[in-house]
């Protein structure tokens, strides 16, 4: 993971743990400049999480209540932790077999056995000539 998308997560983190927090102080938390913070937030916004700015002496930011923050992002073949999420076609190069094997038909039900008719003896029973 790149160290931007790292910040990105911390930064989250922090602001999901608390209810306001002034810029400075998050500056300071990650190690980062006021201006890299601002960038971190922009960023978040574009992603679709709900950060408000807060005016005063301080400023500040604060992650929206009420709307749940949109699920993380995946790329093909990762998964949710402990396995959730619709399952996924294994990693690694696809097999060459695989694409020149042609697609496997499945074979119609087989039909019912006819009913016996009315006034024919049991099947196993002994005919009429006995």
């Amino acid at each position: 993971m790149s160290h931007t998308s790292s910040r990105l997560l911390e930064l989250l983190s922090l602001l999901q743990g608390r209810r306001d927090w002034p810029g400075e102080e998050l500056a300071e938390r990650l190690e980062v400049s006021g201006r890299t913070i601002r960038r971190d937030i922009e960023r978040l916004r574009a992603l679709g999480y709900p950060v408000e700015s807060l005016t005063g002496p301080t400023g500040g930011y604060r992650l929206r209540a009420g709307r749940p923050p949109p699920p993380p992002a995946r790329r093909a073949g990762e998964r949710l932790p402990g396995g959730a999420g619709p399952p996924q076609p294994p990693a690694g190069p696809p097999d060459r077999a695989a694409r020149h094997r042609p697609a496997r038909r499945r074979r119609p039900a087989r039909p019912a056995p006819p009913a016996p008719r009315q006034g024919s003896p049991p099947p196993g029973s002994a005919g009429a000539g006995a």
